[in-house]
């Protein structure tokens, strides 16, 4: 029996996706089609095949931005039309007609960016792409894959969205330093505020490359400096390959501030007839925190603590591969519930 195992997009942390096959026999293989899947015997091989997201990749609809902060070209010719036809044609007010084209294109793209990458566009998004790979898997192997749903950071929270959403389709979770909601509306509040000021500090950053030295700044990601250059390096080119529009449109549109308050998050992660494992890493205080909350409000979740700070998986790969892999294998042996 196979088991499919999809990497919830988290593109505000890392911008990864990994999709693996596990079971079977022969030896690993990935294509380059647009979502790679792959035939492992090893299951701790799941990690070998990673690819990106790009901004006009899955969850855009190609064509539709370019860099994620243009309307298309139909629309803005409407619009144009429309306040031409309002304001008449006269020479003097012709830089009124610009200006408020300006101020309604900058709403109606910051607008869509929001609905394009809101936690519950991200789940659809992901959904959509299991469904394909699961087609093509259950054609292959005759019989439909299991889904083991691993999500990292926003990830996470677009992993618990997906849950929500399409429960009978998940076979396993893992969550890696994922929040699971603010406790209360003046929590929701100040991460409402905070994820405001962040998107901002994106929109106006001169150039990408001041805005990933802020976001590398941030005390989270401060355990990395531990890393090797060469991770680190590799780090710093896929964060500069982002885009701060739809970075900004992310704190917005998929903060925690915009999850179900962490009580009906844990009540939801109780009632889960699948296996749920929390991964975090020890020197991450702030999701410790959460790990220890789980502990105490969501008893049927399995926590898997790791020496290593927010990035597990970057940190202490070999220890989280292995994890995942065993992770697997449990699906396999126990089969459907």
């Amino acid at each position: 029996m196979p088991l499919f195992a999809t990497y919830a997009p988290s593109l505000f942390i890392e911008g990864e996706v990994t999709l693996g096959e596990l079971g079977g026999s022969g030896s690993s293989t990935i294509s380059n089609t647009p979502a790679d899947s792959a035939v492992f015997t090893d299951p701790s091989a799941l990690l070998s095949s990673v690819m990106s997201i790009t901004p006009d990749g899955l969850a855009c609809e190609r064509g539709e931005f370019q860099g994620g902060c243009h309307l298309p070209a139909e629309e803005k010719l409407q619009e144009e039309q429309r306040l031409s036809a309002e304001k008449g044609s006269q020479d003097g007010q012709c830089l009124t007609v610009k200006k408020e084209l300006q101020e309604k294109q900058h709403l109606l793209v910051e607008e869509k960016l929001q609905e394009r990458w809101s936690l519950s566009a991200l789940a659809d998004t992901a959904h959509q792409l299991v469904e394909r790979e699961r087609e093509k898997l259950t054609e292959l192997f005759s019989t439909k894959p299991r889904l083991l749903l691993v999500g990292y950071s926003l990830g996470g929270r677009a992993a618990l969205e997906y849950v929500r959403r399409y429960e009978n389709d998940v076979d396993a979770l893992v969550l890696e330093s994922a929040g699971i909601g603010p406790v209360d509306a003046a929590e929701r509040a100040r991460l409402a505020a905070r994820n405001e000021s962040w998107a901002r500090r994106f929109e106006e950053a001169t150039s990408m490359a001041d805005a990933v030295a802020w976001w590398e700044s941030l005390p989270i990601f401060a355990s990395q400096a531990a890393l090797p250059q060469k991770i680190r390096q590799m780090q710093h080119l896929m964060r500069m390959e982002s885009d701060s529009h739809i970075l900004a449109a992310l704190c917005r549109a998929a903060g925690a501030h915009t999850m179900p308050l962490a009580a009906e998050t844990s009540s939801m992660l109780n009632s889960l007839s699948v296996p749920v494992h929390y991964v975090y890493g020890t020197k991450d205080s702030k999701y410790a925190r959460v790990a220890a909350g789980l502990a105490s409000h969501a008893s049927s979740v399995q926590l898997v603590p790791v020496e290593a700070g927010h990035n597990v998986h970057l940190e202490a790969p070999e220890e989280f591969a292995r994890g995942i892999a065993a992770i697997a294998e449990d699906v396999l042996v126990r089969g459907t519930p």
